[in-house]
């Protein structure tokens, strides 16, 4: 009995359906296996939509899977700075802050990168440095609207805690 065996290469929008079928001469023992496969670039799509339908953990799993595949630098960086926002999510802010770091070691030129180790600095209280981080991002985007109003953010948040600090300064002090 002869075995015949084909791949079919099929696109389909976000994927590749490989249906890979084995058969006799006779169809009725005709065997189907499909196997949907994401290509790197895809893959980074597909994290990016679960991260915007807030699925932090799903979009874990798609950027992990990424980073085993063959991807560009700037992929790999993509990759690192989805898992960062997933973690900001999830408010895991030292893992979110290590892929931050490996994203902007990557590819140090990405605004997105910056902003977001901004918000893990603004989320963390660490006010000076998420400023510090929004003004390097500006360099790269000195339009993006996210960052300046991320900027204007945490120094509306510093101001508001150095007057704070200042008027309990002077409740506690005495002039002699």
């Amino acid at each position: 009995m002869h075995k015949i065996c084909q791949k079919i290469f099929i696109g389909i929008s976000s994927a590749i359906l490989i249906a890979v079928c084995t058969a006799n001469y006779n169809p009725s023992f005709a065997q189907s296996i499909f196997e949907l496969k994401f290509s790197s670039p895809q893959l980074l799509q597909k994290g990016r939509a679960l991260l915007e339908e807030g699925d932090s953990l799903g979009a874990k799993k798609i950027y992990e899977r990424a980073l085993k595949t063959d991807l560009t630098g700037l992929q790999t960086a993509r990759a690192h700075n989805g898992l960062c926002v997933a973690f900001i999510m999830e408010e895991i802010w030292q893992t979110a802050l290590n892929h931050c770091n490996k994203a902007i070691r990557i590819y140090p030129q990405n605004w997105r990168f910056y902003n977001n180790r901004g918000n893990i600095f603004l989320e963390t209280g660490m006010l000076k440095e998420a400023i510090s981080e929004y003004e390097k991002g500006l360099k790269f985007s000195p339009k993006s609207d996210i960052i300046k109003n991320n900027l204007s953010l945490a120094q509306a948040r510093l101001n508001s805690h150095s007057e704070k600090n200042n008027a309990g300064k002077k409740k506690g002090t005495t002039n002699i």
